[in-house]
């Protein structure tokens, strides 16, 4: 589970960050979970903590690039004149 969760954080940067960066959390507390319970016989805690680390930042940088949207979106709704031609073009696929 540690390894599932380092894993899904360095691969939501490349991949579907918001479901990754979820993904790596639930795994990394999983298996902080199951290593304290082990009573030492199963190691990997740093990995645990490192998925759980990325998995935040993932959430983080998301939600920021959501909000930077918004903003972006509802600027270019509401003022015409401030649109740049070229970016007219590419709101859509925001």
């Amino acid at each position: 589970m540690a390894i599932a969760a380092l894993v899904a954080g360095i691969a939501g940067f490349f991949i579907c960050p918001v479901i990754a960066g979820v993904l790596a959390i639930i795994f990394g507390y999983m298996a902080r979970r199951n290593i304290r319970e082990s009573g030492g016989a199963l190691g990997g805690d740093s990995f645990a903590t490192a998925g759980i680390i990325l998995g935040f930042i993932q959430l983080g940088i998301a939600l920021i690039v959501i909000v930077i949207w918004i903003i972006v979106l509802a600027a270019a709704s509401t003022n015409n004149s401030m649109v740049v031609p070229g970016l007219a073009a590419l709101l859509p696929l925001l």
